[in-house]
């Protein structure tokens, strides 16, 4: 019995390293963090229909949201 405990939560641990690895490489996601204004520096960019809304008028960081 404890060794398929151990196993389940291997499985759900690698599902979400998948997951988290999966959105950290290619874009963010709704309500994500994001980089307004990257000044030349590698960022991530929003999933497609999202786009970076910055927290206040003149930050650097916001958060993915729908158009």
């Amino acid at each position: 019995m404890k060794l398929q405990n151990t196993l389940i939560l291997i499985g759900c641990l690698f599902l979400m390293g998948a997951m988290i690895g999966d959105a950290y490489s290619r874009c963010q996601l709704q309500g994500f963090n994001c980089v307004v204004r990257s000044y030349g520096l590698p960022t991530i960019p929003c999933c497609r229909g999202l786009t970076c809304r910055s927290y206040f008028p003149g930050s650097t960081y916001g958060r993915c949201q729908r158009y």
